[in-house]
C-alpha cells in the first residue's frame, strides 16, 4: 500500500513536472513569436512634396503581451532614386510615432524616386524577441512638370547637379523640390551662328536660378541673342516684379489656379497679361456690375502674370491656367 502511493505521488509529480516543460515550452515559443504589426497613419496612398513632414503611427500587439510598449518599436526609411538605394536615409527608435521630415532640395531632378519606410516592433524593448518586419510603406512623390525652352530653340542647360538637356525638354520632379537651373555656358553656337545668353523669362540677367517645382506645370525659357548684335537689358514687356501677396477684401481675382476663366473686380483702370516670356497675352472680357470675367480658356496650361491698375498703383498677380 505504502509503495502504490509513492508511486502514484512520484507519477503525479512527473505529469506535473511534464505539463510545467511543456506549458514552458509553448510559453516560451510564444513569447518569441512574431508581433502582429500595423502603420495606421498615414493614409494609404498618401504622397509627398517638398519641405513637407509627414507623421507615422505605428500600433502592435502580441499573444501573450498584449499592446506593446512604445520602446520596442524601431523605424527605418530608404530612399529609392532611379536604379539604386540609399540605405538607413532616416531612422528613430523608441516611439510608435515617427515624424519624417523632407528635405525641399532635389539635388538631381528624377520622377522615379520614393521613400521605403519599414516598422520593426520586438517583444522586448532590448529587441531580444524575435522581430517582425512591416511590408514597407512606399511614400510616393506628388509629380509636376517644367517645360524648359529658350529664344532660340538648342540652347544646352544644367539642371540639378550636373544633367546637361537641350531645349525643349519637359522636366518631370516632386513638387516643391528645388534645383539649380543654369545656361551650360554664356557663348553658344546653334546652327552655325554664335548667340550669347541675355536673360530668363524670370528677367534674371543672371546665368544660374534656382528652380521651384511647382504644384502645377510651368514654362521657363532662356532668352539669348546674337552675339553680333547683342545688348545687354532686359527683353521688352519683362515682369521684373510680382506682388503675389497683393489682397484687398474689395479686390478679388478668382478662381486662381483656374481652368479658362477669372473674375475680378471692376474697379481696375488697366489690365494687361504676360506670359513667362515677358510676351503680351490676348484675351476676352466680360464687363459685369460687380465683377468682370475674363476668358483666357484658349491660352495653353501655364504661369501668367496680371498687371492692373489699383487705387493709383501698379499691382502684377501671378495666374496658374491649369
Amino acid at each position: 500500500m505504502k509503495y502504490f502511493c509513492i508511486n502514484l505521488y512520484q507519477q503525479t509529480l512527473n505529469k506535473k513536472l511534464l505539463l510545467t516543460i511543456i506549458f514552458s515550452i509553448i510559453t516560451f515559443f510564444t513569447l518569441f513569436s512574431a508581433p502582429s504589426v500595423t502603420i495606421t497613419a498615414p493614409n494609404l496612398g498618401t504622397k509627398f512634396k517638398g519641405g513637407q513632414e509627414i507623421t507615422f503611427t505605428g500600433f502592435a500587439t502580441h499573444t501573450l503581451l498584449g499592446t506593446l510598449k512604445k520602446e520596442n518599436f524601431r523605424w527605418r526609411v530608404d530612399y529609392r532614386h532611379d536604379d539604386h538605394w540609399h540605405d538607413n536615409f532616416a531612422f528613430a527608435s523608441g516611439d510608435s510615432n515617427f515624424i519624417f521630415g523632407i528635405s525641399d532640395f532635389g539635388g538631381d531632378p528624377s520622377p522615379t524616386i520614393y521613400f521605403s519606410v519599414k516598422l520593426f516592433v520586438s517583444t522586448t524593448a532590448a529587441g531580444a524577441g524575435l522581430e517582425e518586419t512591416l511590408v514597407e510603406y512606399i511614400l510616393e512623390p506628388k509629380i509636376s512638370n517644367v517645360t524648359i525652352t529658350s529664344n532660340p530653340i538648342g540652347v544646352q542647360f544644367k539642371l540639378g547637379i550636373g544633367s546637361v538637356f537641350t531645349t525643349p525638354t519637359i522636366i518631370s520632379a516632386t513638387q516643391l523640390y528645388k534645383f539649380s537651373l543654369s545656361s551650360n555656358a554664356d557663348l553658344q553656337t546653334i546652327n552655325g551662328i554664335a548667340y550669347k545668353f541675355k536673360n530668363w523669362s524670370s528677367c534674371t540677367t543672371n546665368t544660374g536660378i534656382l528652380l521651384t517645382m511647382l504644384e502645377t506645370n510651368q514654362v521657363i525659357s532662356l532668352n539669348f541673342e546674337p552675339e553680333s548684335s547683342f545688348k545687354p537689358g532686359l527683353e521688352p514687356n519683362c515682369i521684373t516684379t510680382i506682388d503675389d501677396k497683393f489682397n484687398n477684401s474689395q479686390f478679388d481675382i478668382f478662381p486662381n489656379p483656374t481652368d479658362g476663366f477669372l473674375h475680378i473686380s471692376n474697379q481696375y483702370t488697366e489690365l494687361e497679361l504676360f506670359d513667362v516670356f515677358g510676351r503680351k497675352r490676348e484675351f476676352n472680357i466680360e464687363n459685369n456690375p460687380q465683377y468682370n470675367k475674363i476668358n483666357i480658356i484658349k491660352l495653353p496650361p501655364s504661369t501668367y502674370i496680371l498687371k492692373f491698375n489699383y487705387n493709383n498703383y501698379t499691382h502684377f498677380k501671378q495666374i496658374i491656367k491649369q
